[in-house]
């Protein structure tokens, strides 16, 4: 199993800096978790074309996380020989969400069978979607899929996803606090993603702009970093069966990848092993290079690697 941070960036534009979107490879699919904007550009440089990701996990239905929605839904169907709908699992609304996306490209999809007797020979722009509730299980390919509550009130509902093939497990999750749901889906995984925020950079911008109380908001309904490293120590892998191996949360929202931030997202993990990620980014930002990918170089687990892919964090499992 393969994990890629396509994006990690937030609600508002970063020139280095896609929205929210990671992609999970494993049994030869590739899956997307949630599709932020510039999904598409990153994923097409991580290898990937649009043709070749058959399912889209959405936590929720907030902006930032499906502003490339429309262009992965179009990309695939221009980019296709044969007309394979895209298939979406969301929370409820998804597919009144869809419905809508569907109805404002009409004109776009009438343009392109006007132009191409091909195209309009493979049919319509269809996306097959499927609504969820926490406690769901549904399998992509030989890759299993629960669905787990999370807490991103008032934001209702937002799910998780863990993802489990060949005895690995990703746990993944868009914009929540500390719950149940978030411990029961990251317990023993090999990997746990979801965003983050840094409180004092949160604070620290709200005191200089003239919406600030509006940022400060952001705080009640975002996990910090050190609430993720708190997840992680108590219910990961790191706490049970092999404390040399990472359970990581991300940064997303709010705060760049320094070296305080990477010691509290490894949580438990011993300092030997972030220090090479350390090392690695400070080479990527003096290379103006943008988020660099990490895997903690471990002296217990062979297939854990550190990976530097330019725009991309990876995980291998």
């Amino acid at each position: 199993m393969k994990i890629t941070l396509l994006g990690t960036g937030s609600p508002i534009p970063d020139p280095n800096r896609a929205g929210p979107c990671t992609l999970v490879q494993a049994a030869d699919q590739n899956v997307m978790v949630d599709c932020g904007r510039g999904a598409l550009m990153r994923l097409m440089a991580a290898g990937v074309v649009p043709p070749m990701v058959g399912t889209l996990l959405i936590t929720h239905l907030h902006s930032d996380h499906i502003t490339d929605l429309n262009d992965l839904v179009t990309s695939r169907w221009v980019m296709s020989p044969v007309n394979v709908p895209l298939t979406v699992y969301g929370p409820a609304g998804t597919r009144a969400m869809i419905d809508a996306m569907l109805k404002m490209l009409e004109l776009d999809q009438q343009y392109r069978h006007d132009h191409h007797d091909d195209l309009r020979a493979n049919g319509p722009l269809t996306v097959t979607v499927h609504e969820l509730e926490p406690g769901a299980r549904f399998s992509i390919g030989d890759i299993a899929v629960s669905v787990h509550e999370t807490d991103h009130r008032p934001v209702r509902p937002s799910i998780g996803f863990r993802l489990e093939h060949n005895g690995k497990v990703a746990a993944l999750a868009g914009d929540t606090i500390p719950c149940a749901g978030v411990d029961e889906m990251c317990r023993n995984a090999d990997a746990y993603v979801q965003t983050v925020i840094r409180e004092d950079l949160v604070k620290f911008v709200a005191d200089m702009v003239p919406t600030g109380a509006r940022f400060r908001d952001i705080l009640d309904y975002h996990s910090t970093v050190e609430q993720a490293a708190q997840t992680a120590a108590r219910v990961g892998r790191a706490q049970s069966q092999n404390p040399f191996r990472p359970v990581a949360a991300v940064d997303r929202h709010v705060g760049r990848g320094q070296g305080r931030l990477q010691r509290g997202v490894f949580g438990r993990v011993q300092f030997h092993q972030v220090q090479p990620v350390l090392r690695a980014q400070q080479r990527a930002r003096d290379q103006g290079r943008a988020g660099i990918g990490v895997r903690p170089v471990g002296r217990t687990h062979r297939r854990q690697r550190l990976c530097v892919a330019g725009h991309h964090l990876h995980f291998h499992l």
